[in-house]
């Protein structure tokens, strides 16, 4: 497998459909930070890699206190704050926080934490927003054969597991979360912080007018119980 920067696995991929699928995901994800996050926010972003989410929010809302959660750190960008991690902050110190296209490399255990942290330092009136890849239905295929020559590798599925992926049945997980999707359900996900939180809003993406499985990222918005 070849090593590719991120914009080229996302922002700039080479593959048409790929582009204007991450393309969509970005402009929802940039849109629901600058609607919900009101004036003077505290936005966090879970997985910030370099910064570049939070840099363009910082034009749109200057007032803001934007800071990133990179265990790799610091950021690129100098009017950006770095965290570690979650257990960084103090309690009910966070108006906005993001995990965009982040979750779906959590095992079980992380994900818990993950959920426990954000209940901790959300505030009340916080909103938590998500955004993970959609595993199953139509565009798994696509997905599957656009990574296949991005990577110049194989597909992780075997044919039956992309017949029973595109089908919107189960297929197991792998066990390499930091490089592969392979069997992440987002649905499970869903359900999981639903137990946890009030979800406020629910949809996918690039087509959001169309069900989950014509499409190929999901985003949720929740709010603390």
């Amino acid at each position: 497998m070849r090593y590719l920067t991120y914009d080229k696995q996302t922002y700039d991929n080479p593959n048409p459909l790929a582009r204007f699928a991450h393309r969509s995901r970005y402009q929802h994800a940039l849109s629901l930070a600058l609607d919900l996050a009101g004036p003077r926010a505290t936005i966090v972003d879970y997985g910030a890699g370099l910064g570049d989410f939070l840099h363009r929010l910082a034009v749109a809302k200057p007032d803001s206190r934007l800071i990133g959660i990179e265990p790799n750190g610091p950021l690129a960008y100098p009017e950006l704050e770095t965290r570690a991690c979650m257990e960084e902050f103090e309690d009910e110190s966070v108006d906005c926080l993001c995990a965009f296209e982040v979750l779906e490399h959590l095992d079980s255990v992380q994900i818990e934490n993950f959920i426990e942290q954000a209940r901790r330092i959300c505030k009340t009136n916080a909103r938590v927003l998500i955004s993970v890849p959609i595993m199953r239905g139509l565009a798994l295929p696509v997905k599957e054969a656009s990574r296949s020559l991005l990577y110049r590798c194989f597909s992780d599925h075997s044919l039956g597991e992309l017949i029973r992926g595109t089908l919107a049945l189960e297929v197991e997980r792998t066990d390499r979360l930091l490089y592969s999707h392979k069997g992440f359900d987002h649905l499970a996900l869903f359900r999981r912080f639903a137990r946890d939180f009030r979800n406020l809003r629910r949809f996918h993406s690039p087509m959001p007018g169309l069900p989950w499985w014509c499409n190929s990222q999901a985003f949720f918005v929740f709010s603390r119980k």
